[in-house]
């Protein structure tokens, strides 16, 4: 039902931002991550104003699809656009807790928390979509006042 909305929503107003991060997060919820990028993709170039939101849900997709390679490239965008973006930090975080096989300091006193952070990054990261929930739109939420599919569901009835 939400999606018949959107894409009703997407052809009276193609470049509304608040729209398109609704559709990528419903296409994420349904594992479509191919459709979810194309439409970040297509909305970079011609939205500055929220290319650095855009990298960083990119990097958060690619994240989960361990292609860490493309995750790091766009948590690195985000970085360069917005300095102090704290998603685009947490994401190239937890990118290098990943690819850096020996990420622990010796000298780090809270060693047993950051490997239950690990384990839970590693559970999710298994999980493969589960990554990809409303937590990782609050950035976009804040846009606009739906924060999840099922409100903008529910707003039109």
């Amino acid at each position: 039902m939400a999606r018949k909305y959107l894409e009703s929503a997407l052809k009276t107003d193609p470049n509304c931002i608040e729209v398109i991060f609704v559709m990528v997060q419903l296409n994420i919820s349904e594992q479509k991550y191919e459709d979810a990028i194309e439409m970040l993709k297509g909305r970079i170039n011609s939205d500055e104003k929220y290319a650095d939101i855009l990298h960083v849900h990119l990097g958060d997709i690619y994240l989960c699809l361990k292609q860490y390679s493309e995750a790091i490239i766009h948590y690195r965008k985000a970085l360069l656009i917005n300095p102090n973006h704290q998603g685009a930090r947490q994401g190239l975080e937890r990118v290098n807790k990943i690819v850096t096989p020996n990420h622990d300091d010796d000298d780090d006193e809270d060693g047993e928390e950051e490997d239950e952070e690990d384990d839970e990054l590693d559970d999710e990261l298994e999980d493969g979509d589960s990554y990809l929930n409303n937590d990782t739109f609050e950035d976009s939420s804040d846009l606009f006042n739906t924060s999840s599919i099922d409100d903008f569901d529910d707003s039109f009835n």
